[in-house]
């Protein structure tokens, strides 16, 4: 067996300095990247800046929920408490148009945004009063928010008990988003 290891290690050997490499050009594109975060930001806000000049008073609320729900997945990775304002514009929109799609969709992106912010009980109770049913189309997302949120409840819990059952609903609720999102 000892004498296999020199010749291990020399079929290894390059691949550890390969690896040397990959990791320094990684550390120095991530290390431009921070650098450049000001770039990033600016790109950002000038997009944001964009969509919301769109937004006129004249505009009817059709018009308005589409530009509201871009600026909230602009905002979505980038400043939660902005996209809160904007999932909620857009909810208030879609209850007045009465489109149950619409409503799903402003519900679930509400639902999503709470939970990142930690407003779970708020979250869930949006998720109860929107089963995901009435749009096919939007259920795998309504499995994914659900998905994130309970993934998220059981990151923060304290008892073993409460990390056993949201570890359950996270694992249920990925089983079903992979039905409509399969890799």
């Amino acid at each position: 067996m000892n004498r296999f290891l020199p010749f291990f290690f020399v079929l290894l050997f390059p691949t550890l300095l390969l690896a040397q490499d990959n990791s320094a050009s990684l550390l120095r594109e991530l290390d431009q990247t921070i650098e450049n975060h000001q770039y990033y930001s600016n790109q950002k806000e000038h997009t944001i800046d964009s969509l919301k000049q769109l937004v006129k008073p004249a505009m009817n609320d059709l018009q308005k929920q589409e530009i509201y729900d871009q600026l909230y997945e602009e905002y979505r990775v980038y400043k939660s408490d902005s996209a809160l304002v904007f999932a909620r514009k857009s909810m208030q929109i879609a209850i007045s148009l009465n489109d149950p799609k619409r409503n799903d969709q402003a519900a679930l992106n509400l639902a999503s945004i709470m939970g990142t912010l930690g407003m779970y009980k708020e979250a869930t109770e949006i998720l109860a009063k929107n089963p995901g049913n009435r749009s096919p189309e939007l259920k795998g997302y309504y499995y994914v928010v659900n998905r994130v949120l309970y993934g998220y409840m059981y990151n923060y819990a304290t008892s073993v008990y409460e990390k056993e059952k949201y570890a359950a609903l996270t694992q249920n609720y990925r089983d079903s988003s992979l039905l409509y999102f399969p890799k």
